[in-house]
């Protein structure tokens, strides 16, 4: 069992996500942006990958929304997709229309999807639009994936913690999601329940989140809580003997990934 001590604001959450990270790169001609007086030139028209990408983008925009709705999980959207990061030309060599243009595209996951789905359909998009501009010369790359965990609310390990958790603060636990990758999976994966748990993630403006204008703020008295949670079962759950945590594995064993 395990408890990765993520800035969750004391919620306790049994499934994250994973993520599928593409590069897309666009490709030109690096033919010259100026002209020559009284000279005519019989080359191919300038393909510049900039613009080239610009189609890829507005496709992107058009179908990230329709990937948000088509996963749900309790009732919302559990999955999100963005544009990290855009690169295009050769900042190095002016007067030369742009030869490349890459794009990095993260798509999150949430346990019970397969990452190669993912892939088939970004590949199909990128597809789509290649066939609508015969000049387009794209190429998609796969550069990481990861898949997320979930274990099941009725592990010891989420009884324990949600008993400390409601002994400290009065309040019943938030058993819940979150979409980000953790080390939950790596850990799940090996066959150990893992779940996030941590005070933190309060932002001065209400709620709880990371802000990066205003930064991530944790509460004192969260900290405090905190602690005692931690310790409180962490005591608990290390006071077991190995015959009676195996009995409850046995019983009540429901991770997944």
């Amino acid at each position: 069992m395990a408890i990765v001590p993520e800035p969750t604001a004391g919620r306790i959450i049994t499934t994250t996500g994973g993520f599928v990270y593409f590069q897309i790169t666009t490709w030109g001609i690096p033919s010259a942006t100026f002209f020559i007086g009284s000279v005519s030139s019989e080359r191919p028209p300038d393909i510049d990958a900039i613009e080239k990408m610009f189609k890829i983008v507005e496709a992107l925009n058009e179908w990230i929304p329709k990937y948000r709705k088509s996963n749900i999980l309790k009732g919302e959207p559990a999955t999100n997709a963005a544009i990290i990061s855009i690169h295009g030309g050769l900042a190095f060599r002016p007067s030369k229309v742009p030869p490349i243009c890459k794009l990095f595209l993260e798509v999150d996951t949430m346990p019970g999807q397969h990452n190669m789905n993912v892939v088939q359909e970004v590949e199909a998009l990128i597809e789509k639009v290649k066939k609508e501009d015969p000049d387009m010369k794209v190429d998609v790359q796969t550069l990481a994936a990861a898949v997320g965990s979930e274990i099941s609310s009725e592990e010891h390990i989420v009884k324990v913690l949600s008993k400390f958790h409601k002994k400290v603060t009065s309040n019943e636990a938030n058993i819940n999601w979150c979409g980000y990758f953790a080390d939950t999976t790596a850990l799940t994966m090996a066959g150990i329940p893992a779940l996030c748990y941590g005070p933190g993630g309060r932002v001065r403006t209400g709620g709880s989140n990371y802000y990066p204008q205003e930064g991530e703020h944790c509460y004192l008295p969260d900290i405090a809580d905190g602690v005692k949670i931690f310790i409180g079962t962490s005591m608990e759950v290390c006071s077991m003997t190995r015959d009676e945590y195996c009995n409850l594995q046995v019983k009540e064993k429901n991770t997944v990934v």
